[in-house]
Parts: C-alpha cells; sequence; structure tokens
C-alpha cells in the first residue's frame, strides 16, 4: 500500500487497523496527524502547498526525461473543483486520526526535507510510530520529490517487491 500525502492518515489507519490485510506499506510525502492548525491553518497550508507543489512540478516540466510524468500528473488534477474539495477534506479529517502508534507493518517512508506542503516533522512521526522502519530524507526534496528525484521511484519498488 503507498500513502501519499494527505493519504498517509488513512494508510496509517489501516496499517494500525488490519495489519494483517497490510503487507508493507510506503509513505511518499505523507501526513502522519493534524495537518494545518485551527483558525487560518487551512488557508495557511493551502497556500504554502500550492507554492511548494508548483515548485516540484515545474522543476519537473524542465526536465525532458520527467515531462511524461508531469503530463500524466497534470491529466489526473485536471479536474480542479474535485482537487480542491479533498484537499480541504483530508485536511479535516487529518486532526481525527490519533498519531502513529505500535505500527506492526513494515514501512518505508519518504519525505523531502525542504517540503513546504506537509513538513519532514509527518515522516518521523510516522517512523516512531512504526516498529520496523526505514526512512529515506530527500536533502532539499518538496512535496513531489517522488516527481523530482528519480532514485525515489527505484526505492520504492525495491521496498515493495523485496521479499
Amino acid at each position: 500500500m503507498v500513502g501519499v500525502s494527505g493519504g498517509g492518515v488513512s494508510t496509517l489507519h489501516l496499517a494500525r487497523r488490519h495489519p494483517q490485510r497490510v503487507t508493507r506499506f510506503v509513505m511518499l510525502s505523507a501526513v502522519s496527524g493534524p495537518a494545518a492548525g485551527p483558525g487560518l491553518g487551512i488557508a495557511w497550508f493551502a497556500l504554502r502547498a500550492g507554492v511548494d507543489v508548483n515548485k516540484s512540478l515545474l522543476a519537473a516540466a524542465l526536465d525532458p526525461t520527467e515531462r511524461q510524468l508531469v503530463a500524466g500528473l497534470f491529466r489526473t488534477f485536471a479536474s480542479p473543483e474535485r482537487r480542491v474539495r479533498g484537499g480541504h477534506r483530508d485536511l479535516r479529517l487529518s486532526g481525527s486520526f490519533p498519531p502513529p502508534k505500535g505500527i506492526t507493518v513494515a514501512a518505508l517512508v519518504v519525505h523531502g526535507t525542504a517540503d513546504d506542503a506537509v513538513p519532514f516533522e509527518h515522516a518521523e512521526r510516522t517512523v516512531r510510530g512504526c516498529m520496523s522502519s526505514t526512512l529515506i530524507p530527500i536533502s532539499g526534496g518538496r512535496h513531489l520529490s517522488l516527481v523530482t528525484h528519480a532514485e525515489v521511484g527505484e526505492r520504492v519498488r525495491e521496498f515493495l517487491t523485496a521479499g
């Protein structure tokens, strides 16, 4: 199972509650608890996240080897009204999940150290809550490190296919 960004809390919840159904899981720039504080928290989070994601997409779009992946991401995000509603829902729900604790399923946690959308502390919280985990910090990586850093895909494939 793979949890990306706001999908992290659901991934952690499933791994904790149903370890017999999950062999291993990956967290990619993933939320592990409250993503935004009260009040202006959601607006501030959305602004930071938007800037971070746009910087990452621009960097990837300028790289000829990454353009096809970026085009696929744009097709996925072609419906902004659903994306915005879903993003707001993810932010609200992120505060309702308990911090990860006692998760027995093997985890690979990949997170950019310069992620302004989901701070690196979320990766550290995930690692603390898992009994067996590997943290791969992407030095200087932003929220979409999986797009901008080619080594991420290879490390994820290795982890998911390991016996």
